[in-house]
């Protein structure tokens, strides 16, 4: 599959642009657009939320705002992720974490990345429930939008079932194909 069909969604960069603002000000946005390619800088300026950007701009937008804002905070783009889920849930997704268990909104992890990604493969899998105590995975392949991408989405799922009420969550990152791993695959633990 190349490259050139890879897509994000236009509301990805939208609340990348809202969640540098909110916390680092226009200044912050300046500096970031600063680091940014004329055509990814005009994604980042003016996002249309329902329109889609190819992959390689998100990839660059992400390294940018970590390049930038990583001195002040070295969990940048866990915290971007997590403010992403935030958005998420407040939008379109507000209804489905209210209605679903955490459970099943793990295991439709792989669903909700179609609504913002087109092209690469999720896949989302619950292993083990006995009582609250749950455990899964999510794997991403077929999709590089850089190492940045990555850490943005350990924060956006470990905010995103924690908003769909779960506790003592704990996400670890175990194969990454920036390690030269076939997908990048999460394990997920958490009770109900």
């Amino acid at each position: 599959m190349g490259e050139t069909k890879l897509m994000d969604r236009g509301v990805i960069p939208r609340y990348v642009r809202m969640w540098i603002v909110e916390f680092y000000g226009q200044d912050g946005l300046e500096k970031v657009l600063s680091k940014l390619s004329h055509e990814a800088g005009r994604m980042l300026r003016a996002p249309v939320p329902h329109g889609w950007y190819p992959v390689n701009l998100m990839r660059e937008a992400y390294y940018a705002v970590d390049s930038e804002l990583a001195r002040k905070n070295p969990e940048v783009l866990y915290s971007l992720g997590r403010f992403i889920a935030d958005q998420s849930v407040q939008g379109f997704l507000q209804y489905l974490v209210r209605l679903i268990s955490t459970e099943k909104i793990v295991a439709r992890l792989d669903a909700i990345w179609k609504r913002y990604h087109e092209g690469g493969k999720a896949e989302a899998q619950i292993f083990a429930s006995k009582g609250a105590a749950k455990s899964g995975t999510f794997s991403v392949s077929g999709y590089d939008a850089g190492k940045g991408f990555c850490l943005m989405l350990t924060g956006f799922i470990e905010e995103f079932i924690r908003l769909a009420g779960a506790r003592d969550i704990e996400i670890k990152k175990r194969s990454c194909i920036h390690n030269g791993d076939e997908k990048c695959l999460w394990s997920i633990n958490w009770n109900e």
